[in-house]
This record gives structure tokens, C-alpha cells and sequence, in this order.
């Protein structure tokens, strides 16, 4: 079934291996790769063994609400594994909107999902993804910001899983 809505993340799928995605902090040369997880997907590891590893994009923001989603696995539990949509204020202050902080499962794919209004002062917003978790390994993969049109819900496939609004 094809999709209709507009994902505003470049790769998040990660078939173009790393384009379009820098990293936030220096770390060693295989803490960041990317794999196949299974089923057609393919996630970017994140490895932290005594570092922050996380790799960043800047996202264009439309002027109404968006969800923000991805899934994600991890082997320890803790705050510092997660994704951050941060959104860069006109008074230079940022606004963090997280997904994945509460995690409790380990070691098992989780589907996460928020719908986000960005502030009408809205001046910039970039996308991390991040493991400060040391000696602990993370998997994002079906990372997607989609712009929606007043309430929304993710889709519950894979095919690829996009927000569409609720009617």
C-alpha cells in the first residue's frame, strides 16, 4: 500500500547507510554502523563503550503539528539512550521533545510515537539520536518526523509505518 504523507527526515531508514546524518561527538570508528536488523529493515547502531556517540540532522519544521517516531532497541535500560527532536527557539533558548527515555524493555524492537506542535517562534530544530549510556549498544531504525493535520496517530504496519491524521 503506498504512502501519502511527507517524511521530513532525510534517511531515516537508513538505506543510504550514514547520508545525511553527522556526528554530534567524536567517538571511536565502529561505535556508529549500520545494520541489517532483519524483515527488509535496517537500523544504525549506536555503541557507547566509554563515550557519548550520537549522530544529528537538521530538520525543516512545517508550521503545524508533526509525529515524531522511530523504533528502537537497546541492552541497558537508562535516560541516556534516546532521541531528541530539539527545536531552537527565536530567543536562542532549545526545547527538547524525547521519545524513547522510558524505555523498559531491553533487547527488543519498540515502536515509539508523539505528535509535537512547534512553537509559531520556531527559528531552527535538528534530530539526535543518542547512546551516552556507557558499555551499552542502541538501534534506531524507522526514524520519521511527518507533518499531520490536527490530531494524528501513528500507523500500527511497517509498510513503512507513517503518521496519517485520524478522522
Amino acid at each position: 500500500t503506498p504512502c501519502i504523507a511527507q517524511d521530513l527526515v532525510t534517511n531515516g531508514d537508513f538505506s543510504s547507510a550514514l547520508t545525511g546524518w553527522t556526528r554530534a561527538h567524536q567517538s571511536a570508528p565502529g561505535a556508529v554502523t549500520v545494520q541489517d536488523i532483519g524483515e527488509g529493515v535496517r537500523a544504525v547502531r549506536l555503541q557507547s563503550t566509554d563515550e557519548w556517540v550520537d549522530i544529528a540532522q537538521p530538520v525543516e519544521l512545517p508550521g503545524g503539528p508533526v509525529v515524531f517516531q522511530l523504533d528502537l532497541r537497546r541492552t541497558a535500560a537508562g535516560r541516556d539512550i534516546c532521541a531528541y527532536l530539539i527545536i531552537r527557539r527565536e530567543n536562542g533558548k532549545d526545547e527538547y521533545y524525547a521519545l524513547g527515555e522510558q524505555q523498559t524493555e531491553l533487547d527488543r524492537r519498540q515502536h515509539f510515537a508523539r505528535q509535537i506542535v512547534p512553537p509559531g517562534d520556531t527559528a531552527s530544530a535538528r534530530l539526535l539520536l543518542m547512546n551516552r549510556l556507557h558499555g551499552s549498544s542502541a538501534w534506531f531504525s524507522s526514524v520519521q518526523i511527518v507533518p499531520v493535520a490536527g490530531r494524528a496517530a501513528p500507523a500500527a504496519d511497517y509498510c513503512p509505518k507513517l503518521a496519517v491524521p485520524v478522522t
